[in-house]
């Protein structure tokens, strides 16, 4: 079970009441103008198909909370990635025989994303640690700040970006602005959180 509070000077749900807020005025407004019934009709109607963009958290646009039942876009919860110099955290389990725990392999990142793997190599692999809680287990930390153009990055592509960060045996999926947590089993993958993805 990822958990992504467990940073001190981190403050959870720190965007949830205010994008959720503005979610409902757009959903108001979209209703107040009868989009659905416009966009049904195939009227071109540019104020509801933005709205509609809004709204909708498969979209790119949306400023509605991140939630991954509904779609990997929207406003994260959780994470500051608006470079407002707020200190993010997240953590995982390990898994495996702890053999270079320390080795952080990114994998899914084309050239088009050659900024941001260059900035989970550099930045996230340093500000990551080993830890130990709950008994013997063992967990791997991040906690940083996300810079402006790189929260931006991954928000305009959120509709399509994928891609995994691997260590000690933990792989964290990324699908735009949500993830899940896997780990190898014999060759094979086990997707924990009973195969769902979180918001971030």
């Amino acid at each position: 079970m990822p958990s992504i509070d467990i940073v001190r000077q981190k403050r959870p749900f720190r965007n949830f009441e205010a994008s959720s807020c503005l979610c409902q005025k757009k959903m108001k407004q979209y209703e107040e103008l009868r989009c659905k019934q416009k966009l049904k009709k195939r009227r071109i109607d540019r104020v509801c198909a933005l709205l509609w963009q809004e709204i909708n958290n498969d979209q790119a646009a949306s400023n509605c909370p991140v939630d991954p039942s509904q779609g990997r876009c929207g406003i994260p919860n959780h994470l500051d990635m608006y470079g407002l110099n707020a200190t993010n955290g997240m953590e995982f389990e390990l898994f495996g025989s702890g053999e270079e725990t320390g080795v952080i392999k990114v994998n899914g990142l084309g050239k088009n994303y050659a900024l941001l793997e260059k900035w989970i190599k550099e930045n996230v692999s340093k500000d990551s640690l080993e830890v130990h809680r709950r008994g013997m287990k063992k967990f791997v930390r991040w906690e940083g700040r996300i810079p402006r153009h790189i929260g931006k990055l991954i928000r305009d592509n959120c509709e399509t970006l994928e891609f995994s960060i691997e260590r000690g045996g933990a792989s964290v999926e990324f699908k735009g602005l949500t993830f899940g947590v896997v780990h190898r089993t014999g060759g094979s993958r086990r997707r924990l959180l009973g195969g769902a993805y979180v918001s971030s």
